[in-house]
């Protein structure tokens, strides 16, 4: 059955309507109305066999995110984690103005150490509201502080997130674009988050009251045995793009090109079993994320056929061709920050844009890393609010008398903080500063 690209459109966008208030409605995964949308469109409008659209499957993705979950939840599963976070708390309780500011320090190094902004507030936003009771200070500093750091690592495509975000657009504008995206978000959101937390810590200020916090027990074998682990496959990783991107060789390139995360993670994991520093099965079960994977790779299927159906660039087009390249920005920004109020990044919202780049950056004229860079911004800036995933996750360890406070903090600064961004790049495009 033939369909036309207006049509086609029509249908997309309201499959992905439509997937997102079915799953909501019946508490039922996003991802799976989504490949039950893919099926029907592909099926019955384009033709396809269902072997055709169950290709589109991002398998890519979904592995990167399954071994690299798995590898880290061994060294969470089993307090490594949880131990590090303790120690640092605990030696710079004392000084108590500084305590958000140390929650989201703790929060930026677990998550770079491999745990990601998906694991990492499970495990430190109860220690950051334990702290805003004990200090007396706003709670919503709590949330901000664990939402701050998750947000700041996502361009570290060596966390589970930023692999993900990493796989999902390096196909569209390639890996040294992508790398240098990741780099330029990453500095942009600790930046900007580092930032509102210091206005509104002042916002919040008040006098804090001691904390008596007891001595965290040391370190178990097991878990030291887990970080070293955790930092050998983070250096292996690290260490030969480091070199190559100053000295290139023949050793470093091999190395980057063959360890990649899915290899190291797998590696890492046996590492781990055949030490016995955790319950494989326990792992598998509690630590990887499967109603995310599921989710982000159901949309990535839904997008990929939109793509193979040529409406993502006829999209893409419109967009290029309808509104003035200095606005494009602010616009890609707000869209994304509006979307990412309700919805998740790296389930809807970077597989939805990412095939528009190159037909973005074609049209405009603009760099596909200034395009990818204000798309992440937006999405991330507003994804405080308390309805999307990240900002869920950072009030996870409020009670009930610090969640009413909680909630209607994260909705005010999530819409503020979007306004703000907004207004800027509205000022800047008019300033001529993006074409």
């Amino acid at each position: 059955m033939h369909m036309s690209a207006t049509v086609g459109l029509v249908i997309f966008i309201a499959a992905i309507v439509l997937a997102i208030i079915i799953g909501t409605k019946l508490k039922m995964n996003i991802g799976i109305v989504a490949m039950l949308f893919a099926y029907l469109i592909g099926v019955t409008f384009s033709g396809m066999s269902g072997k055709a659209v169950a290709a589109l499957f991002p398998t890519n993705i979904f592995v990167t995110q399954l071994v690299a979950t798995f590898f880290y939840g061994f060294a969470s599963i089993n307090g490594a984690f949880n131990g590090l976070a303790d120690r640092i708390i605990y030696r710079t309780k004392k000084v108590k103005w500084a305590l958000p500011f140390v929650i989201a320090f703790c929060v930026i190094l677990l998550s770079m150490l491999g745990a990601g902004a998906e694991a990492t507030p499970v495990i430190m936003s109860p220690i950051a509201f334990m702290l805003a009771a004990e200090a007396g200070f706003n709670p919503i500093l709590a949330s901000l502080a664990v939402w701050v750091g998750s947000v700041c690592t996502i361009g570290a495509k060596w966390t589970p997130g930023g692999a993900v975000a990493y796989s999902i657009w390096s196909p569209h504008i390639g890996e040294e674009m992508t790398d240098k995206a990741s780099v330029y978000i990453m500095v942009l959101l600790i930046a900007i988050g580092f930032i509102a937390m210091v206005i509104i810590n002042f916002i919040h200020k008040k006098n804090l009251k001691e904390i008596y916090m007891e001595k965290p027990i040391p370190l178990s074998d097991i878990q030291k045995k887990s970080l070293i682990i955790v930092v050998v496959a983070l250096l292996v990783m690290l260490v030969p793009s480091v070199i190559n991107s100053f000295y290139r060789n023949p050793v470093t390139t091999w190395m980057t090109k063959r360890l990649t995360i899915q290899v190291v993670c797998l590696a890492g994991s046996v590492a781990f079993t055949v030490m016995g520093l955790a319950d494989p099965k326990e792992v598998f079960i509690k630590k990887v994320p499967w109603n995310a994977i599921i989710t982000i790779s159901g949309m990535g299927m839904l997008v990929a056929l939109a793509g193979q159906m040529g409406i993502v660039d006829q999209i893409g087009a419109w967009i290029g061709e309808s509104i003035p390249a200095q606005f494009m920005p602010v616009m890609l920004l707000l869209v994304a920050g509006l979307l990412s109020y309700v919805v998740a990044a790296s389930s809807v919202i970077y597989p939805l844009f990412a095939p528009m780049v190159p037909a973005l950056a074609a049209a405009s004229g603009l760099s596909p890393i200034l395009i990818v860079v204000t798309i992440m911004l937006g999405a991330n800036i507003s994804s405080f609010s308390p309805v999307s995933t990240g900002g869920a996750m950072a009030m996870l360890g409020a009670n009930e008398e610090q969640r009413d406070v909680v909630v209607t903090g994260q909705f005010k600064y999530a819409m503020i903080f979007l306004i703000v961004f907004v207004v800027l790049f509205g000022v800047l495009g008019l300033l001529g500063v993006f074409s």
